[in-house]
């Protein structure tokens, strides 16, 4: 498995506030799925966000618009 961050990657960040999971996808950004009490955001690599984290690993930083974060796992 690739350790970048790509199309069907699940990604966690840590931010200044908190920590957020990812789930790369083809479609469907902004939908929020829950799976055993974890919350995970859907984005597509042609959001802001997802093109931020776009072939990022683990331990990069990511800008976000007001600071930046830390991805801390990439599955």
């Amino acid at each position: 498995p690739s350790t970048q961050i790509g199309l069907g990657s699940l990604v966690e960040i840590k931010g200044p506030k908190s920590t957020t999971w990812y789930m790369i996808g083809p479609g469907g950004g902004g939908i929020d799925i829950e799976v055993d009490g974890t919350m995970i955001t859907v984005l597509t690599l042609h959001s802001p966000l997802g093109l931020s984290l776009a072939s990022k690993a683990k331990g990069d930083e990511v800008e976000l618009p007001e600071s930046t974060a830390t991805v801390l796992q990439v599955l």
